[in-house]
């Protein structure tokens, strides 16, 4: 029975995990178009599509927060020496990711929301000043970098948790970094 247990969380980890960079995939696709609306209905359209991802991400953090230390427990990764370097600083990252979804991105996207209104004119100044706000960005490279960080962690089980930590630091930094990148460049395609 326990095999079974261990399979199905893995199973639940797994899918978490996939929908997780679902999520990411649609808010970096939204993100990406938005720069290239025409007008303030595409602009809201990709918004709430980003928004609505941002669901799922936030759905996908909760699976993997609830399966992660269940099979890390079940598997014996809590045993002995106590608890491995890479699990904490993989449920550490995983906290991080749903900091940055919810305080930075999924508040950009509802102020591009906001600012595109009900019209379906063309893309105002204000809206245009909201489109390339580097925040939002920088956030969804930063989750994107992180989360990579996370399954490099979850794959190859570095045994020090400053091993780990670099590695998650490392994701964090150069997604940041890319989206300083893309910011730039969408600051620069508005004409901002």
């Amino acid at each position: 029975m326990e095999m079974t247990l261990i399979k199905l969380g893995l199973f639940a980890h797994i899918g978490s995990a996939i929908l997780m960079f679902c999520g990411l995939a649609v808010e970096l696709f939204a993100g990406h178009f938005l720069t290239r609306a025409e007008d303030a209905s595409q602009v809201r359209i990709l918004a709430k599509a980003a928004l609505l991802a941002d669901r799922v991400f936030n759905l996908a953090l909760v699976g993997l927060l609830v399966t992660g230390p269940d099979l890390a427990s079940r598997t014996g990764f809590f045993e002995g020496d106590g608890v491995k370097g890479w699990v904490a600083v993989a449920i550490v990252v995983i906290v991080i990711l749903g900091g940055l979804g919810g305080a930075i991105h999924r508040k950009g996207f509802k102020a591009i929301l906001a600012e595109a209104g009900e019209g379906n004119g063309p893309i105002s100044v204000d809206l245009r000043t909201v489109l390339v706000r580097p925040a939002p960005w920088i956030s969804m490279f930063a989750a994107t970098g992180a989360g990579l960080s996370s399954v490099w962690l979850m794959s190859n089980k570095p045994s020090g948790v400053l091993a780990a930590a670099l590695v998650a630091v490392i994701g964090l930094v150069v997604g940041a970094a890319l989206g300083m990148v893309a910011a730039r460049q969408t600051a620069s395609r508005l004409g901002a």
